[in-house]
């Protein structure tokens, strides 16, 4: 979070030699100042730097105390100190609560949220200059991928209204179904729209909590706009894909040269399986560092929560064979390498690796008759219906998963607990 600072600020001066006074942002070590105005200004024999307010009676005495004879500068109380002084702490206890806010609130900082609330400004933030500043924050924390459906949720606004100057405001009923319009007529499909309109709604409600909107603006269904755009029926059930034990076993046994990224797309698939559909962006980033007492620890990308699964047999031996040619990596698998050393690098490294394999797994698929579509995601909608033939109990599943109901099991549970998804998943295949 930002720090505050009254200061004499050196860096203007005025002409009748004296400094403005003015409130110090501090962020990321970019510094900002904020005038208190002209009333606000002194030269330095007035300034008490210990207290970053205006010399008064008190304030002369303390200083004085604290150093030496032959070293005491010549200080002057200024004119109304006191109530000047008074002043200066409200509004510094001002700028401290709007920081109390943000943290409280989890709205991340900016200078341009911050002027707006703690000047009283209006917004004259478009919609555009509030979708880059969320894409960089993304970035910022490595969040590469949902930056880019950011990204291009702007530009196909952009790309609909012909427009870049777009006010907050001006989004209403008949604006969200005319970009609706334009989205169906480009051929996008009900689940791509919905994902489009959902990102739309979240960084309308970025804006209201940074101050960049109205609440009275807000054009989506809520409690408190029973009539706004409604969401509810864009979205599409995605048919979800898995594949029987036994089709397992077939790609588990298909016979592939070491020598070739075949052989390494079908142990990333079965290590997914193997470690309940473990997605493959954590597959990439794991280490050796996750390896503990036979488990492995890692804390989800995309969710950001923690998962402790036991290494079974056949995921030991996946292990042990990278172990042994990855001598120098510090990554398990031979995707990512120290030279991937910036979250874009790895988002690149990973999705070009990615769509690799899901080319490959397709190949495997036709050579052995399975007749659909794989992609990596197919491992993880396997173990669950391959546990559910087995029998195991359905909270097991979940926790599993970490899901938290038994018809969408997308809501994540607050604390996972394993022992029982152990059990089941030791003898799968």
């Amino acid at each position: 979070m930002a720090n505050l600072k009254i200061v004499l600020n050196k860096k203007k001066k005025l002409k009748n030699n004296r400094f403005p006074i003015a409130l110090r942002v501090t962020h990321e070590r970019k510094q900002v100042y904020f005038s208190f105005g002209t009333d606000f200004n002194c030269s330095d024999e007035y300034w008490n730097d210990k207290k970053d307010l205006y010399f008064d009676e008190s304030g002369i005495k303390e200083y004085n105390k604290q150093k030496k004879d032959n070293d005491k500068p010549t200080l002057k109380v200024f004119q109304n100190a006191k109530v000047l002084n008074s002043v200066l702490t409200i509004k510094l206890n001002e700028a401290r609560e709007i920081l109390l806010k943000y943290e409280l609130e989890k709205i991340p900082f900016s200078f341009d949220t911050f002027k707006n609330d703690y000047l009283k400004v209006k917004s004259k933030a478009t919609i555009f200059n509030v979708f880059d500043e969320v894409i960089n924050e993304l970035k910022n924390t490595n969040k590469i991928g949902y930056s880019n459906i950011f990204k291009s949720a702007k530009s196909s606004i952009s790309d609909c209204f012909k427009k870049n100057d777009i006010k907050f405001r001006d989004v209403n009923y008949k604006f969200l179904n005319d970009y609706k319009l334009f989205l169906q007529a480009k051929g996008l499909k009900k689940n791509a729209i919905f994902v489009y309109f959902r990102t739309f709604r979240t960084l309308f409600n970025q804006a209201i909590k940074r101050k960049y909107a109205d609440e009275a603006d807000y054009p989506f269904l809520s409690r408190t706009n029973p009539n706004g755009f409604s969401l509810a029926k864009m979205e599409e059930a995605t048919r979800k894909r898995s594949i029987t034990k036994e089709q397992l076993i077939l790609i588990r046994d298909y016979p592939t040269d070491e020598n070739t990224f075949r052989f390494h797309a079908k142990n990333y698939f079965m290590f997914s399986f193997y470690l309940i559909g473990m997605n493959f962006k954590d597959i990439a980033l794991l280490k050796n560092t996750n390896l503990v007492n036979g488990r492995i620890e890692y804390v989800r990308a995309k969710t950001n929560r923690h998962f402790s699964i036991k290494i079974s047999n056949n995921a030991q031996e996946i292990i042990d064979y990278y172990k042994n040619i990855n001598l120098t990596n510090d990554y398990i698998f031979p995707i990512l390498s120290e030279k991937h050393n910036t979250p874009n690098m790895q988002y690149n490294r990973i999705k070009d690796v990615l769509a690799k394999m899901n080319q490959e797994l397709n190949e495997i698929a036709k050579e052995v008759g399975i007749d659909f579509k794989i992609t990596s995601y197919v491992a993880r909608h396997s173990w669950a219906t391959i546990q559910k033939i087995n029998n195991t109990p359905i909270s097991d599943i979940m926790d599993g998963m970490g899901h938290s109901t038994e018809s969408q099991t997308h809501t994540y549970l607050n604390s996972i607990e394993y022992s029982g998804v152990d059990k089941y998943n030791e003898n799968i295949l």
